[in-house]
């Protein structure tokens, strides 16, 4: 029994000898939080590598629908400036059935966003950016002042207040609309852009909240043959139509149609060759819908976007700026050996004008970009006074394709003291203003102009949006060819 003792103390003789610190075993508390902070670097280096991958992929994603959404807008409004059925050769004849086209040049523009004429946009002003905005009370729609909004855009917001009317004639698939909640297809539509902003429905007018501003296209009909439908929708009783009963119908129903004291009626595509029978062409109050009303200026209070929303195009607008091409419209270099040419849309086009070198002329230009009765260029005064559409500088220009009609229709539009009414198409030498001869039917005698008598061959829509997340900008050129064919 001696050996195995012997053995095992021969084995524990040749073991070597182990220090205190390999005998101990686990780790201390010290190096355990070491290797947590580590860890907890390596995950935090991880997350932030995804949650940038991740921004970059939502962005890159925000400015492709952003894109895409400016791309698809653009397409629209080129078909809708390729199928204008109007000649655009003011005025047009009595009786025709072109239908008509019609830009509305508001004060704003790039370089002055709110329409002031000071062209600062940190001007301290009391009320910087006034805009209408329609939240579907029964109260007319005023003016929403929002300072905040001015002050996040204020160095990218640009004109907001243009507006494109026309008649559209589709040669192949027709537009629709909603007409007493049914679908109803035409070949031909009244069609309306315009810039509004848009509230939040749980938002009144006396506690604004975050406004933005969208781009709407509404689309109606020219169905005529639907008057009786009409009729049935909006007769009225002896006192006249309430404002808000059309404001509904005009949400909810895509028809052209222009108001009577009875009753709305259905417009033909001749009838919209007078300014009066057009969207929003109507006095606040329908019982002031007379003769004397004349021109009929575009009343901001009648643009009501429809009721679902289907019109808004494209949201968070910057820009919706329409520039007509003006053959005369001078360009200048700054310097004699300089290589650039500035005009009318540029913003030291003013400061130069007077002194730099002229290098020719073309441009597309803002509507009665001068400001004065004496033009530089035939887009550059304010419109021609027998149009009654003389604005001050607060108030908007209008190219208007117009109608003879207004020459014949028994009705004194120029309401002179010679009482005479219809003397341009009378067929006799009444006398000008002035006691001279007029000429027999001459120019000089009609009652009333296109405000700016002169054809126009072509303009240019600038889109301008933003995706506020990701703070990119984009922006797009839309140019209508009005060259006849």
């Amino acid at each position: 029994m001696a050996l195995p003792t012997i053995i095992w103390q021969r084995n524990a003789a040749q073991r070597p000898t182990l220090s205190a610190a390999a005998c101990r075993r686990g780790l201390t508390l010290i190096e355990m939080l070491v290797a947590v902070a580590l860890t907890l670097l390596v995950v935090l280096a991880v997350v932030r590598v995804f949650d940038l991958l991740g921004g970059n992929v939502t962005e890159s994603r925000s400015i492709l629908e952003l894109s895409g959404q400016l791309r698809n807008v653009s397409a629209q409004l080129q078909k809708d400036l390729d199928r204008v059925t109007v000649r655009t050769l003011p005025p047009v004849a009595a009786g025709s059935s072109e239908g008509y086209l019609e830009i509305i040049e508001g004060p704003r523009s790039d370089r002055d966003s709110d329409g002031d004429t000071i062209m600062n946009p940190f001007d301290n002003e009391p009320t910087p950016f006034a805009v209408r905005v329609y939240n579907g009370n029964a109260a007319l729609p005023g003016e929403m002042v929002t300072p905040e909004f001015h002050r996040t855009v204020a160095k990218i917001l640009g004109d907001t207040d243009d507006m494109l009317m026309a008649t559209i004639r589709s040669p192949d698939k027709p537009f629709k609309g909603k007409i007493r909640g049914q679908v109803y297809e035409s070949l031909l539509a009244e069609v309306v852009w315009w810039v509004q902003p848009v509230q939040p429905a749980a938002n009144t007018s006396t506690t604004p909240g975050a406004v933005g501003l969208a781009i709407h296209r509404r689309v109606f009909l020219i169905r005529p043959d639907l008057d009786l439908l009409v009729a049935q929708m909006t007769t009225f009783s002896a006192g006249g139509p309430a404002p808000e009963t059309i404001r509904q119908f005009l949400a909810e129903n895509d028809i052209s149609v222009r108001p009577t004291e009875q009753r709305l009626v259905a417009n033909s595509l001749q009838d919209l060759s007078q300014r009066e029978n057009r969207f929003a062409h109507w006095p606040t109050n329908f019982l002031q819908l007379t003769p004397n009303a004349f021109p009929f200026p575009l009343n901001r209070d009648w643009l009501i976007p429809a009721s679902d929303r289907r019109d808004v195009m494209l949201g968070d607008a910057l820009a919706f700026d329409i520039r007509v091409y003006d053959r005369s419209a001078p360009l200048f270099q700054p310097t004699a050996n300089s290589p650039y040419v500035v005009s009318p849309a540029d913003p030291g086009f003013a400061a130069i004008s007077g002194t730099a070198q002229p290098a020719g002329t073309g441009a597309y230009v803002d509507l009665g970009y001068s400001l004065s009765a004496n033009p530089i260029s035939h887009f550059s005064a304010i419109p021609h006074p027998r149009s009654k559409l003389f604005p001050g500088v607060a108030f908007p220009r209008v190219y208007c394709t117009w109608t003879t009609q207004y020459e014949k229709d028994g009705i004194n539009q120029d309401r002179e003291t010679d009482n005479l009414i219809d003397e341009g198409t009378n067929g006799l030498d009444d006398p000008n203003n002035d006691g001279t001869p007029g000429g027999i039917d001459g120019v000089s005698e009609q009652e009333t102009s296109p405000p700016y008598p002169i054809p126009l061959r072509g303009i240019e829509v600038l889109l301008r949006v933003q995706e506020f997340s990701s703070r990119q900008i984009r922006q797009a050129s839309v140019v209508g060819d009005f060259l006849p064919e």
